[in-house]
């Protein structure tokens, strides 16, 4: 009777082992299935891809930029531009929350694209190779605007390194990668690789057009890095308080800012406000602070 009770009570205790086994089994598989399903959650798209990975860039800076970049186009680049964001909802997100909340792309665009461009796609292979390296979505903006304005010049032969960099700077690319210059930096290459695999006709005026956007951008994140001030009107007033400059007067929103014979606009709309950066590097220039 002992014995049949002692394994009577050694079945139990196993049984209440493997059940205990069971249930923290399932907590931990419910666990992770939980936090599966909200990093699937989080959308590829988002603005949070400027602040943490990226240069600090406002988003007037944003939306300044990439209007800039598409008002840019020649009609031929934006028809092909328009009609490449059909097939790629990431850059029309980005579209319609920065440039044209009301854009819908065109279901049979009518583009005059030569035989070697129709033949290959190259807007397609090109967004599908830049699709994996993590870029800021204002980079792959410019850099798509740049893809397009590329296949409208495209010709019977490689395409020329001018008519590379006129597409560069076209799209604004220097700026745009110089501002997010510390993610995109490490990934040039790769940016070089895509372009060369989209255009394999013009794969050598490829290299030599990015190795010089690639010098440029580096300029401009260094003069970025050197800025007379932060971006936000406290920023701007502390600064000009410091070089001896004294508020004269206000009309509206826009106050008026005196030094000898110079005078600076400065626009307020509450002290951490941020200026965006065409208004911005106007100021420095009014003040004297850069050419």
């Amino acid at each position: 009777m002992i014995i049949a009770r002692r394994k009577t009570k050694n079945v139990k205790n196993e049984r209440g082992e493997f059940s205990m086994k069971k249930l923290t089994n399932k907590i931990l598989s419910s666990i992770l299935t939980l936090s599966m399903i909200f990093s699937l959650a989080v959308p590829t798209y988002a603005t949070e891809n400027f602040n943490d990975e990226t240069d600090s860039i406002s988003t007037e800076e944003i939306i300044e930029d990439a209007r800039e970049v598409y008002n840019s186009l020649t009609p031929e680049a934006k028809a092909i531009f328009d009609a490449s964001l059909a097939y790629d909802s990431e850059m029309l997100e980005f579209h319609l929350t920065y440039v044209d909340k009301n854009f819908t792309p065109p279901t049979t665009p009518k583009i005059r694209v030569n035989t070697m461009a129709a033949s290959t796609d190259p807007m397609r292979v090109l967004m599908t190779q830049l699709g994996g390296l993590g870029l800021p979505s204002a980079v792959l903006y410019s850099l798509k605007a740049m893809g397009a304005s590329m296949v409208a010049a495209i010709a019977d032969g490689p395409l020329p390194v001018g008519d590379i960099l006129l597409a560069a700077a076209t799209a604004s690319t220097v700026v745009v990668i110089a501002a997010n210059w510390k993610v995109v930096s490490p990934k040039m290459n790769q940016i070089t690789k895509a372009f060369q695999t989209a255009f394999a006709s013009s794969k050598s005026n490829v290299s030599s057009a990015f190795a010089k956007i690639k010098r440029e951008a580096k300029k401009e994140a260094e003069k970025g890095e050197k800025k007379p001030t932060g971006n936000k009107v406290k920023d701007v007033h502390k600064r000009l308080k410091k070089e001896g400059f004294k508020k004269t007067g206000q009309s509206g929103s826009h106050e008026k800012w005196k030094k000898g014979d110079r005078t600076v606009t400065v626009p307020n709309h509450g002290l951490n406000t941020e200026i965006p950066i065409g208004t911005l590097r106007n100021i420095w220039r009014q003040a004297g602070w850069i050419n």
